[in-house]
Parts: structure tokens; sequence; C-alpha cells
């Protein structure tokens, strides 16, 4: 069995608090939400969901502190790339929703709405 170290543990037991978070909040809204089996490779996103059988989205949740040097949360550009290449491909709303872990802050952005 690989052994990881206790920061990725921890990292991995927020990210899983702030996915369910966000699920909590959309499955009070009416909408299904599906989220990976798989835990242990990489995937696009966290979870899609569905809503009135009519709406389809996408969304990555990040669960970690805001940058240190600026009031900002975000991603770096190789992984705004693999989005922008999903999205390209499928064609559905994908949104990005940070979860500061610090001082409870969220927000939420789609990602074909982002410009820097």
């Amino acid at each position: 069995m690989e052994r990881r170290p206790k920061s990725f543990n921890i990292a991995l037991k927020k990210g899983d608090l702030g996915e369910r978070i966000v699920q909590e909040f959309l499955e009070h809204r009416g909408w299904i939400v599906y989220r990976p089996f798989t835990k242990d490779k990489a995937h696009y996103f966290d979870i899609m969901a569905t809503k009135d059988k009519e709406k389809v989205v996408a969304i990555d949740v990040k669960t970690k502190a805001r940058l240190n040097n600026w009031k900002a949360q975000g991603i770096n550009l190789k992984t705004y790339l693999e989005y922008k290449k999903f999205i390209d491909k499928i064609n559905i709303p994908f949104y990005l929703i940070f979860i500061d872990d610090k001082n409870g802050d969220v927000h939420c952005a789609e990602l074909s709405k982002l410009k820097n």
C-alpha cells in the first residue's frame, strides 16, 4: 500500500468536505448530483449535476486557502487549459467553486466567463 504524506491526506479530507458542502447546497435547490466513484485518479471535475432533466453542469471544487500575496483564489494556466479543452469538447457549463478553508468564503465562477 502506498503511503501518502500527511499534508496530502489532509488536503483530500478538505476536498471531500468541500464537495459534500456543494452537493448539499445543490440538492437543497433541486439538483441531482453525480460524483466520481473513482477517487484515486485524476478527473476533470468533482461533480456533474442535472436539474429538471433539462440542465447539466460540471463543477470542480477547490477547498483551500486563498493566495498569500493576493486577495484571490485561482488555478494555474495548465489546469485552465485542461478545463477549457473539456468544455470545448463537451459544451456544457463548467463552474469552479473555491471554498476558503481558513475563513469560509465561497467563490463561484463559470469558466467560460473568466477573462484572467
